[in-house]
């Protein structure tokens, strides 16, 4: 419990000094700390500046006597800002995909030593600190961080605030002080009908020919086409169904492989007609992967054996590699740069913003794949 505040002011030196003094505990405490003004003709306005830090460390000490009445740790306020973060990140880890936590660990490599290094207090986190530690993350670089990441850093501070507000252990949250930044939209290029064509020509023999053809058809996302496995195709109802993913991630700086049944969202769980180009492809595909093993004998890695898109020697297609190969491929070949991502959405539907993919739109043309 803290009573008894009260604020002076002493010559020390050269200059002003002010004097707070409170009991905590029982306990008599004296702070000092310098007005910054000289003696001569001053005094008046060290004892306003006086007056105006035990005003503020009055509203301070209510904040801290009433969550002791309450029974709350009140230790969170003087706690290092980085230590705060990291308790966060340790609560929140239990319940996030690894996907997540990478992302947030990405965010705390820079925001952590931000704050150590100053060894900033909870209580000392203002909105302008936090607009210095956004503006710090754009030192240096040749291309400025785009919106949507400072955005991600911002998302991530408040949520710190906001875990501590919920527990009862602070009631301010700065970063709520903090205008968002303008989010630019992505223009994503696309190719037409005669483009795809002649990428699926140049493609012929290429690692990644098959999962291309599969992915511009369907409209299907990086993670659903790396992780379509045999079992989600019904030769026999010429179903093909998106139920499965692998993802990419990277724990503790190694790269990490991920496969889950947990989609995007629940709508991401569809089912597409095999139609009879893609049965074709998907079955040669399959007597291909039946003779590479035959071929690399002990030396195959039967390790994603369930999983339709492997290389030769059996390894996974993931998809930091078919991008990586897909971006190589349209370079050498001088194609209109894309990301393989944008393989998905070539056309939008102006009002309802929803996908129409190549089979809904090409479907009936003779010179599809």
């Amino acid at each position: 419990m803290i009573e008894h505040i009260s604020a002076t002011i002493r010559a020390k030196g050269r200059m002003w000094h002010t004097v707070l003094s409170y009991v905590e505990d029982g306990k008599r405490i004296e702070k000092w700390k310098t007005t910054g003004l000289p003696l001569a003709n001053n005094k008046r306005r060290a004892q306003e500046i006086a007056n105006e830090r035990a005003c503020k460390f009055r509203k301070l000490a209510e904040e801290k006597n009433r969550m002791e009445d309450w029974g709350l740790d009140t230790s969170v306020p003087d706690m290092l800002f980085s230590d705060l973060m990291q308790q966060w990140k340790l609560r929140k880890a239990p319940a996030i995909s690894k996907s997540t936590l990478e992302g947030y660990e990405h965010i705390l490599h820079y925001a952590d030593p931000f704050f150590r290094s100053r060894n900033i207090t909870v209580q000392q986190v203002t909105p302008t600190l936090i607009q210095r530690y956004l503006d710090s993350l754009q030192e240096g670089r040749t291309k400025p961080l785009s919106g949507n990441t400072i955005k991600k850093h911002i998302v991530l501070l408040k949520s710190v605030f906001n875990e501590s507000i919920k527990d009862g252990t602070l009631v301010y949250n700065p970063v709520r002080r903090i205008a968002p930044p303008k989010i630019v939209p992505y223009q994503a290029q696309t190719y037409s009908a005669s483009e795809l064509n002649e990428l699926f020509e140049a493609l012929q023999g290429s690692s990644i020919e098959d999962i291309v053809r599969v992915t511009a058809f369907y409209g299907l996302r990086r993670s659903e086409v790396c992780g379509l496995r045999w079992q989600d195709v019904d030769f026999e109802q010429n179903t093909i169904y998106i139920r499965h993913k692998v993802l990419e991630t990277r724990i503790n700086g190694q790269s990490e492989v991920m496969q889950t049944n947990e989609l995007k969202t629940e709508s991401s769980r569809r089912a597409f007609a095999l139609v009879p180009t893609i049965r074709e492809l998907l079955l040669k595909r399959r007597q291909w992967t039946e003779e590479n093993r035959r071929l690399w004998g002990d030396c195959y890695d039967h390790t994603y054996d369930e999983y339709i898109f492997t290389l030769a020697d059996g390894s996974l297609l993931t998809p930091e590699r078919v991008s990586d190969r897909f971006r190589g491929f349209i370079e050498r070949h001088g194609f209109k740069k894309i990301r393989f991502h944008d393989l998905r959405h070539p056309y939008v539907k102006p009002k309802t913003k929803k996908f129409i993919t190549f089979f809904e739109v090409f479907g009936q043309l003779h010179s599809c794949p």
